[in-house]
């Protein structure tokens, strides 16, 4: 009886020892920077997507990141993944003194302690924290701010102080109540310049009531009666979302209206390479960056055009998709495809060479090969 009682003790330890030695799971890295700006050490988490190895990437500024970043890195590799947004860096802000950092000051521009700092909380944002970021990670020119609650009355006060930094805002059931609901006040004569930048506002709120519903709803009326071409807004009223539920379906929304026409998949209408090539060019002047064609599409419109024979314009195609995507080992293949349908042997032997040579576990292309000796 002993021993079996030692035995299981022994087995016990064993188990305990791998999975104590196991090592921990990570979705981010944990910075820290002194701010001389705020006159404090501020802390916070970086979420680097897995395609940022190979290409620059938008950034996203999430408020309340002690509470939010674990959320939306999640939600954001899924909306990767399912291909409705590009890789994004989340920047997750902790805060220190929220109620300071978040609130504007008042109009008389009184601020204490606990309220008013949200003009110091941006020049921290975009003097200190995001040259920081830049010199770190490999950036596009398309940055956003996400916020809730105060983060939503800061991403406001943002959009409006310096509307030039960020492009994108997700503003999801702002407090905009506070000091008599002065942001809605100063959006009024705001939203009526026209040489204001291009920017984009996604606006929601859940099913909550008081200022908060009602300060956003006026807000509402002022975007609709903006007399700026270049700001393109949404509004999104979740009845049967609360002031903290809103956060998920908000934030999901938000992304899918900023990057919307990003996932082709959702554009059936887009049958033919100039259509695609028209709709993300469109794309890219509305977001300000280049967004490039996905080398799936150049493959979907090659693979169509060597099926129908249409060759001349598939090694026109391939020209272009060489020179987009030079060292894909596929475009040896299509390469290798069209120039055997086309009758020139030579030429398609060499590129399937090439392409067994960089990937011999393609057995179909060395039996290929065999057949064309």
């Amino acid at each position: 009886m002993h021993w079996k009682l030692l035995f299981s003790t022994s087995l016990w330890f064993a188990v305990s020892l791998v999975f104590a030695q196991s090592p921990a799971l990570t979705i981010g890295q944990e910075y820290a920077i002194a701010s001389k700006v705020l006159g404090e050490e501020r802390p916070f988490w970086v979420y680097v997507p897995e395609e940022a190895a190979q290409q620059p990437c938008p950034v996203l500024y999430l408020l309340d990141g002690e509470w939010n970043f674990h959320y939306t890195t999640g939600l954001i590799r899924q909306m990767i993944s399912s291909g409705d947004i590009p890789p994004l860096y989340v920047v997750g802000i902790i805060n220190t003194n929220r109620s300071r950092d978040l609130t504007p000051a008042g109009p008389d521009g009184s601020s204490n302690a606990r309220f008013g700092g949200a003009e110091s909380f941006l020049r921290f944002l975009t003097e200190e924290l995001h040259p920081f970021i830049d010199s770190k990670y490999s950036l596009q020119a398309y940055s956003l701010l996400a916020g809730h609650s105060f983060g939503g009355l800061f991403t406001i006060y943002s959009m409006m102080k310096n509307p030039s930094f960020f492009q994108g805002y997700i503003v999801l059931s702002p407090s905009l109540g506070r000091n008599n609901e002065q942001q809605v006040q100063i959006a009024k004569t705001h939203f009526k310049r026209t040489d204001l930048p291009r920017q984009q506002l996604f606006l929601a709120i859940g099913n909550e009531g008081g200022y908060t519903q009602l300060s956003s709803e006026k807000l509402k009326r002022v975007l609709e009666g903006s007399q700026g071409d270049k700001l393109t807004w949404r509004y999104r009223h979740w009845p049967n979302e609360n002031h903290v539920s809103v956060t998920i379906p908000g934030l999901r929304a938000g992304l899918q209206y900023l990057f919307e026409g990003y996932n082709l998949e959702r554009f059936p209408a887009l049958d033919d390479f100039f259509l695609v090539e028209k709709h993300l060019q469109d794309l890219s002047t509305r977001l300000g960056y280049q967004i490039p064609i996905p080398e799936t599409q150049f493959q979907k419109f090659v693979t169509q055009l060597i099926a129908e024979r249409d060759l001349d314009y598939a090694f026109f195609l391939l020209g272009k998709y060489k020179e987009a995507f030079p060292h894909s080992t596929s475009l040896l293949r299509y390469y290798g495809d069209a120039h055997l349908l086309k009758g020139e042997i030579e030429k398609a032997r060499e590129h399937y060479t090439k392409l067994l040579e960089l990937a011999p576990e393609q057995s179909d292309i060395r039996q290929l090969l065999e057949s064309l000796k």
